[in-house]
């Protein structure tokens, strides 16, 4: 940084500010500086010895700066956790920031302004690298928060009430405005909400969007009754064991090497607006999967659900279903896969079937001619077993080799192409 940068008080944009090392620059140059706004960057947290030097930095007087990032540049480690915390407290920002960003804070705890009630502007906040810290801040009581990012916590084992809130009425009505919550890298992280029966039903009203991943310690449950929720999307938390969510708002589900989350019907009305589902390699417990139960699926992919056996109709509607809005169905690498509905299924705008390594499976749906007037594309690859019934003239792309393994060719599927094109993609896909 520039020497005497103090001096120039009359300047209105820094975007990033290093705190140097020795007789490098000092985080209380900051201080001179009163007409700052917008974003500012420090860098290099880790070099201040005193939470004196922050305090001059005068950070919560600086009530035109929209967003802040603190960074500690040595990857989370430090030798006196206890400073660090103070370190943090003396780096509290105006009540009017927007949004926040703390990156390998080396601290076992957070100070106490964070997550505090007062913070009424802040809508977005993101921790990352916090290794050291083993609870999280009350984040319920943030009023209008609405986007949070919580990532790369070694230490932590169990979110529980203190997220919520410290008080009595937040555990009731927490997170009032949150609509996005990304949960991510998290190595220890075993439960979520040891005391759930203190959340009352406004908890994450409006979330509209969950993202976990890479969790594989999580056993614990997963927030329920999510009335916004639209996107959910998890991934490589291999021992969560819980069912989804109560979301009958969602549109896109997306699961990915999750083995013991269980895909269970909570209602025959539980799945009306879903959209897109993308399963892989996950819900081992997934036998038959109820096409009926999906009205509005446009895209339905799924690779790797090994114990899946076949796309079924529910008990309570025996009648053919009628997928009106699917345009692409992917089944690939289910080795017991065998069947589709009896009678096959409707799906009047379904372009694209692609079925992939499902060794077990005979044939494709029934009266695809009638049922699937729209289909422009058959994929087929490692079915050996499909004979196919009549179907009207397809152009469909099958892989050399595909070609060789003995798929016969006389069949009548084949014998009514307009075109054939061979795929030699690898055969992961």
């Amino acid at each position: 940084m520039p020497l005497q940068i103090n001096e120039l008080n009359s300047l209105q944009n820094l975007s990033d500010f290093f705190v140097g090392k020795g007789c490098g620059s000092s985080l209380g140059e900051l201080g001179e500086l009163i007409c700052l706004h917008g974003e500012l960057f420090i860098h290099c947290l880790e070099h201040i010895v005193s939470d004196k030097d922050c305090e001059k930095a005068k950070l919560k007087e600086k009530h035109g700066l929209e967003k802040l990032s603190l960074d500690w540049c040595r990857n989370g480690e430090t030798e006196n956790s206890q400073k660090e915390k103070t370190i943090l407290n003396s780096l509290q920002p105006h009540t009017n920031l927007k949004k926040l960003d703390i990156y390998d804070y080396p601290g076992t705890e957070f100070p106490e302004w964070l997550g505090d009630h007062s913070f009424y502007n802040l809508v977005s906040l993101m921790l990352n690298g916090c290794k050291y810290c083993y609870r999280l801040p009350p984040l319920g009581q943030l009023p209008m928060l609405k986007e949070l990012q919580i990532s790369k916590f070694e230490g932590l084992v169990s979110v529980g009430s203190e997220f919520l809130g410290n008080r009595t009425s937040y555990l009731t009505n927490c997170f009032p405005a949150l609509e996005i919550l990304r949960i991510e890298s998290m190595p220890l992280w075993e439960k979520w909400y040891p005391n759930a029966e203190n959340a009352g039903s406004k908890a994450f009203f409006h979330l509209r969007e969950i993202h976990i991943g890479n969790c594989p310690k999580l056993r614990g449950n997963l927030p329920d009754n999510l009335p916004s929720l639209t996107l959910l999307v998890i991934r490589d938390c291999k021992r969560l064991l819980c069912s989804l969510p109560n979301s009958p708002s969602l549109r896109v589900l997306n699961i990915q090497n999750c083995e013991s989350l269980e895909f269970k019907v909570h209602s025959p009305l539980c799945h009306q607006s879903l959209t897109s589902l993308f399963l892989h390699g996950s819900c081992d417990s997934l036998v038959f999967l109820p096409l009926d139960l999906f009205p509005n699926i446009k895209s339905l992919d799924i690779w790797g659900c090994k114990n899946l056996e076949a796309l079924t109709v529910s008990e309570s509607d025996a009648t053919r279903p009628n997928l009106k809005s699917l345009h692409s169905l992917r089944i690939r690498h289910c080795p017991n896969f065998t069947s589709f509905p009896k009678g096959g299924f409707a799906a009047s705008k379904l372009t694209l079937l692609t079925i992939n390594y499902c060794q077990k499976l005979n044939s494709l749906p029934e009266q695809m001619h009638d049922l699937m007037p729209s289909l422009k594309e058959v994929q087929l690859r490692g079915c050996p077993k499909i004979e196919s019934s009549s179907t009207r003239p397809l152009r469909i792309r099958i892989c050399s080799k595909h070609m060789e393994g003995k798929q016969n060719l006389s069949d009548p599927l084949f014998a009514r192409l307009k075109g054939l094109a061979t795929d030699q993609s690898p055969s992961s896909s």
